[in-house]
């Protein structure tokens, strides 16, 4: 089948892209699995390591809950002080962490692969969704979006340095002072709050290039020539990418805190209120489902856009 055309307006590439999503909404399933595998794995990971804990004194704290009693946790947070102070469970929990951040990379290597690779082929040949084709091409650009991985982190760990580099030298400066109370509000006036919109912009800013060289892998391209051509996407027409996926991020936040508002006061009700909160909980967890699915949809549509259209 030929190209799909490419869309000319910004509101035409949102258009098309919540079509591209409807369209391979399995992939919402497949989201749904992968998280489930995360999210159970992290829990046995965390019996892991507060097993003991949880043996000790988690029906205490159940039958407290039940009976809307308060909780001394004085003994609780004792107790994992005295845990945390042992040099064998500071080897175990380094090696947990480990573990569980190596599952996390692969499934997620898996699942954008294979995602990326169906929103390509929606566009380019209108090919419709297919199980064995998602896990075919996740196998396919496994290694490629592992090495992505590895190559981003590194690309994170400098500003990471530099920030810390900058927090201890704001420290130092203040322990001159013996952390006057004038100098940190001085301090917390003219580094804080600047630092912090930089730092909120600069995370939008990797987080779109992360998903624009996710998409540029997944084209075919070698891991390095995928992360330039996906910092020049981001920056090409005064930064239209980068701009266009951070107001859909701003929006989800918004309708994020909207639903937790929303029911959140329904759940106050009190016969029904425990069901509104279980909705809010499946309502949220929906939309970071879609977004999951609809973020690189629009990074596929605004790619071609900007390679296509030219």
């Amino acid at each position: 089948m030929p190209q799909t055309p490419v869309p000319d307006s910004h509101g035409e590439v949102y258009q098309e892209a919540w079509k591209a999503s409807l369209a391979l909404w399995p992939l919402l399933f497949l989201e749904f699995v992968f998280a489930l595998l995360r999210y159970a794995v992290f829990f046995i990971c965390a019996l892991a390591l507060f097993g003991p804990l949880v043996e000790k004194y988690g029906k205490e704290l159940a039958d407290a809950a039940d009976k809307g009693q308060a909780v001394d946790w004085t003994p609780l947070l004792a107790d994992l002080a005295a845990l945390a102070s042992k040099p064998s469970w500071m080897v175990l929990a380094a090696g947990v962490i480990l573990l569980y951040a190596t599952w996390w990379c692969l499934l997620s290597a898996l699942l954008d692969g294979g995602m990326f690779r169906s929103l390509w082929a929606h566009w380019e040949t209108g090919e419709p969704f297919s199980l064995t084709a998602f896990f075919r091409d996740a196998m396919h650009f496994f290694i490629p979006m592992i090495w992505l991985q590895v190559w981003l982190s590194l690309y994170l760990l400098i500003p990471l340095l530099g920030i810390s580099a900058l927090f201890s030298l704001v420290v130092g400066l203040l322990a001159l002072t013996g952390f006057n109370t004038a100098a940190m509000a001085v301090c917390a006036l003219l580094l804080g709050l600047p630092l912090l919109f930089l730092s909120v912009a600069a995370a939008v800013v990797f987080a779109v290039y992360f998903l624009a060289a996710q998409a540029s892998v997944t084209r075919g391209l070698p891991t390095r020539q995928a992360l330039r051509e996906a910092w020049t996407l981001c920056r090409a027409n005064r930064w239209r990418l980068t701009k266009g996926l951070g107001l859909v991020f701003l929006v989800y936040m918004a309708a994020s805190f909207g639903f937790r508002v929303f029911f959140g006061i329904l759940g106050l009700l009190p016969v029904l209120g425990p069901l509104f909160s279980l909705l809010g909980m499946v309502a949220g967890m929906a939309l970071a489902l879609f977004l999951g699915l609809y973020l690189p949809s629009l990074t596929v549509v605004f790619f071609r856009e900007g390679k296509l259209s030219n």
